[in-house]
């Protein structure tokens, strides 16, 4: 998508006239926080508009000239986590548990908002970052891999998706200064949690997480609860049959 800046809209035209070009896996994770390949000359324009403060970059290639040259003259730092952290392939996993530790460290620190996470495709490394810093915020596993899939598309990686389910989100040691959005998902995930743990302890709520007395909880809250609970109604009739259980017919 390319946008031109309207002679109309600013009397002085900060743009220049220039085409306002995003990079093309460019997106947006969190106020404050974006994500991308690694800009091109012809998206700086773009670039200069968000204002960057940080830029983190995860992949072990060097950047251009052009491009090192741009974020010096825009007062961007950039922290090379790639450079410092990378590893030889050795195993499956496509980037290492320090790597991620670190980078999500940098991220949740909001005094270096607003950033950008890049690599140079914008798929594989940030995007298993990005499914890790989801884990972190409580998503449900199907929300993080449709959104990594969404950017990767026919390029997915299993080792990725798998990479980001197993991540120990323990090892992540909160900055001091963290950004408001987060601080408040975890507040109200604490709260869903203390809830859910009072009903439990007050015998209220069945093995599916349905409330005792004929009130059910909302579907989404059930299923957000209950390791029981299956989204996947296919996977579920195969355990019937297994079990032996004939498949409902038509009433």
């Amino acid at each position: 998508m390319v946008v031109r800046a309207s002679d109309e809209s600013e009397p002085d035209d900060i743009f220049g006239g220039e085409a306002l070009c995003p990079p093309e896996r460019f997106g947006i994770v969190e106020p404050g926080v974006c994500r991308s390949n690694v800009p091109l000359a012809e998206n700086f324009t773009f670039v200069r508009m968000l204002q960057l403060k940080a830029v983190l970059l995860l992949s072990p290639e060097i950047p251009t000239r052009v491009v090192s040259t741009f974020f010096e003259e825009n007062k961007v730092m950039v922290r090379h986590l790639g450079l410092k952290s990378w590893r030889a392939d050795v195993s499956w996993k496509p980037m290492s548990e320090e790597m991620v530790k670190e980078g999500l460290e940098f991220v949740l620190d909001v005094r270096n908002h607003p950033l950008m996470i890049c690599d140079t495709t914008g798929i594989h490394l940030v995007g298993t970052l990005i499914g890790c810093l989801r884990r972190l915020q409580d998503w449900n596993l199907n929300s993080i891999v449709n959104e990594y899939r969404s950017f990767a598309w026919s390029k997915t990686r299993y080792s990725n998706e798998q990479f980001f389910e197993l991540f120990d989100i323990d090892l992540i040691k909160f900055p001091e200064h963290m950004p408001s959005w987060f601080v408040e998902e975890r507040r109200i995930n604490a709260e869903e949690q203390e809830e859910f743990e009072l009903l439990r302890s007050q015998n209220a709520l069945g093995h599916d997480g349905e409330r005792l007395g004929g009130v059910d909880m909302p579907d989404y809250i059930r299923y957000y609860y209950s390791r029981g609970v299956l989204l996947n109604t296919t996977v579920h009739k195969r355990r019937e049959r297994a079990k032996g259980v004939p498949p409902a017919g038509p009433s």
